[in-house]
């Protein structure tokens, strides 16, 4: 319940009888990246390694090499070329007009 007091307190999903504030998607989004930030400070001694989007939006590969040294894996694949090495891959019939797609990274919907 402390979270949805939270929400009210900051103007977001107001209790009933109140009206929505205009803002109220933006209040959710600093909402939402102000918990992120503190789990990340609460959970530091379990989070391996976080991913920013916007990172890896703008470098796939680094973020990718920097993920595969840390965990010791190996790369088959670069993701900056991912779909392209995804051949014999289908997309099923239930997915197609879906929101999901084999598609670049960053790519469109």
């Amino acid at each position: 319940m402390a979270g949805i007091r939270t929400q009210q307190e900051q103007g977001v999903n107001p209790p009933p009888g109140q009206e929505t504030p205009t803002n109220s998607l933006t209040n959710q989004y600093k909402l939402y990246n102000s918990a992120v930030g503190q789990q990340a400070e609460d959970y530091s001694d379990k989070i391996a390694y976080t991913i920013m989007y916007e990172e890896l939006l703008k470098s796939p590969n680094k973020i990718q090499e920097e993920i595969a040294e840390k965990f010791n894996l190996d790369m088959a694949y670069k993701w900056s070329e991912y779909p392209s090495f995804m051949e014999g891959i289908k997309e099923k019939p239930q997915t197609q007009g879906g929101i999901y797609k084999l598609r670049a990274i960053g790519a469109k919907k």
